[in-house]
């Protein structure tokens, strides 16, 4: 990833995005600064900026913050980002079916909270693909501490909150029975699959190669072994669609670094969940998500 945002993003780019949802047709970018707002490495598939914005309209002065997410384009992880096409997946997420399944759960839930980050702008150019969105952390939204891994009262807030996003996925398939089309295909039926299992083959080589150091530990090695040629295979057959099954709009990766909490100021107790990063989202049985979150 590189640590230097592209130099289009600029005034003239901050503006269009802000304007782009008609409320802030006049609105005009007096200054910007834009840092990383993410380390290397914790977001595969894309470069993350956060950009602080001073904005003035109607002789307000405003200041804003928002994510600017931007397909990967340069890496060794570039080429598989582009074969397995999970950029265009969370955008279509966010365009197609978050604002679908968001009004059936107002419908339905009083004092409803978003599942997500609203999706400001969507940036299509030859240079490169890109989204803007609301910046969670104005709201106070952060990661919980991933050493301490969760307790129950944030498990009870994710698991609750994508329970309604399955939910809702139910009722409007049953709404719009070709509405997931999209979400049929991905990251690991895809082509990039080629690229990704010789990256797990070396992975569980590695930790055999470990664990073979660790008295005691020895008797794993064969099993981790055994694993090589038949993890992603088994993988690819357990996510798989089951038309006689329960299928719903599954995240597809929801771990830790795609779940913001928001606490109370005073007590630090959890309040609200927020997930992020839908580039591995997918139609398919909802224990897919519920064994990813337990696992992480």
């Amino acid at each position: 990833m590189a640590a230097i945002p592209p130099s289009w993003i600029n005034s003239e780019f901050l503006e269009k995005a802000l304007r782009s949802n008609g409320k802030h047709p006049d609105v005009r970018v007096i200054s910007f600064d834009i840092k990383r707002a993410a380390l290397a490495g914790d977001h595969y598939g894309s470069e993350m900026y956060r950009a602080t914005v001073k904005t003035r309209e109607n002789g307000n002065t405003e200041e804003t913050s928002v994510i600017i997410k931007l397909e990967l384009t340069r890496g060794q992880l570039s080429e598989t980002v582009k074969i397995s096409n999970v950029f265009m997946q969370e955008v279509n997420a966010f365009t197609d079916v978050h604002g679908a399944l968001s009004a059936i759960l107002e419908d339905a839930i009083p004092d409803l909270q978003p599942f997500a980050a609203k999706c400001i702008y969507v940036h299509h150019a030859p240079q490169a693909r890109g989204m803007v969105l609301e910046d969670l952390k104005t709201e106070g939204f952060r990661l919980a501490n991933v050493s301490l891994g969760l307790d129950l009262k944030h498990c009870q807030l994710v698991l609750g909150k994508i329970a309604q996003y399955h939910a809702a996925s139910i009722v409007l398939h049953e709404k719009n029975p070709n509405c997931f089309q999209k979400f049929l295909s991905n990251f690991y039926n895809s082509d990039s699959v080629k690229k990704f299992e010789p990256v797990v083959r070396g992975t569980i080589r590695s930790c055999a190669e470990m664990i073979s150091t660790c008295p005691g530990y020895e008797k794993y090695v064969d099993v981790l072994h055994s694993l090589e040629d038949t993890l992603v295979p088994d993988m690819r057959k357990a996510i798989a669609m089951d038309d006689s099954g329960y299928n719903v709009l599954n995240h597809g990766d929801l771990w830790l670094n795609n779940i913001m909490f928001r606490y109370n100021e005073d007590s630090q107790q959890v309040q609200d969940v927020r997930f992020v990063d839908y580039q591995l989202s997918y139609y398919s049985s909802p224990v897919v998500d519920l064994f990813y979150f337990l696992i992480s």
